[in-house]
């Protein structure tokens, strides 16, 4: 069974996603860490620079610590979706998530979410 804290990280991951894809912003990749209870969230400039933020974090996570990396990428051959890799101390690996998504098109097309957050698998080892 899944953490309940687990949890609440891909929710927040999702809702601050769209909240952000539904106001018609373009959503860069930011990171959200969770450390002993304190939250933060933390916007990047490009995906390469968050990934290597995230394989640092899982480096150095120890205890309660976890850590969500989301961002908008490519999932077919014409499809994006929001990705979200989700880690936590003492996990080499990263949980991969997707929420898929009808994108904002003008006045009359309003974004909307496709579903849950499913898992895709995992990453390689951090460490």
């Amino acid at each position: 069974m899944e953490d309940p804290a687990q949890r609440d990280l891909l929710v927040d991951a999702v809702e601050i996603a769209e909240s952000k894809l539904r106001a018609g912003e373009r959503l860069g990749p930011f990171m959200i860490t969770d450390r002993w209870g304190d939250r933060r969230v933390e916007e990047l400039v490009a995906v390469s620079d968050a990934k290597k933020k995230l394989g640092e974090f899982m480096r150095t996570a120890a205890g309660d610590e976890r850590c969500a990396l989301v961002y908008v990428g490519r999932v077919g051959v014409d499809e994006d979706a929001i990705v979200i890799e989700r880690g936590e101390a003492g996990h080499g690996e990263v949980r991969v998530f997707v929420q898929h998504f009808r994108p904002r098109r003008g006045r009359l097309r309003r974004f909307k979410l496709i579903g849950q957050a499913q898992p895709t698998g995992t990453t390689e080892p951090v460490f």
